[in-house]
């Protein structure tokens, strides 16, 4: 049986009491005793942060560019959303290399 955490209103105190899982009260509700269940552990909302700055892009990349991306003082592109990312990608489709500006050869 899973355990669950309680809050005394009284003491301020947290209990823990066992519960089989389809009789487990609703976080919030309270029980006997004085008792109001409390979430076992913090629950954070995760946002998703998509800006970032390609590493691995050519700089000034005129793919992305033309998809309205922005960039650095350094000239790596800027993507401010995966809207931006799947824009560029799009745009870059067909190209069988990318010129990086370095010579390998």
């Amino acid at each position: 049986m899973p355990i669950y955490s309680f809050k005394n209103e009284r003491t301020g105190e947290t209990e823990e009491r066992f519960y089989h899982m389809a009789d487990a009260p609703e976080i919030g509700s309270s029980i006997g005793d004085g008792l109001v269940r409390v979430p076992d552990s913090f629950q954070a909302k995760v946002v998703a942060n998509r800006h970032f700055v390609s590493q691995q892009m050519p700089r000034n990349y005129t793919h992305h560019a033309d998809a309205g991306g922005s960039f650095n003082e350094l000239g790596q592109p800027v993507f401010d959303s995966m809207k931006q990312v799947q824009e560029t990608a799009a745009r870059s489709r067909g190209e069988e290399k990318i010129d990086s500006g370095y010579d390998y050869d």
